[in-house]
């Protein structure tokens, strides 16, 4: 059986101070490794897309152009 978010903060708050932050600070890590992988993966694509614009295989549109269309200005 999965605890909810409540019963883990609730068995959480049980435990001594230096038991808490652990805790925290691994789930912590578990969430800034995540947004590593996520961050790599942008970073690539960025890159692909930024190959593909100057190899001149894809276009590009002026931000005015993309406001315009949206009915925004810049």
């Amino acid at each position: 059986m999965m605890l909810t978010c409540d019963e883990i903060v609730e068995e959480v708050a049980r435990h001594p101070v230096y038991d808490r932050v652990s805790i925290i600070d691994s789930v912590l890590q578990g969430l800034m490794q995540a947004d590593r992988e996520i961050e790599n993966a942008w970073l690539d694509e960025a890159e692909k897309r930024l190959n593909a614009y100057r190899e001149g295989r894809c276009g590009a549109f002026s931000l005015d152009q993309v406001m315009a269309k949206y009915g925004r200005t810049a």
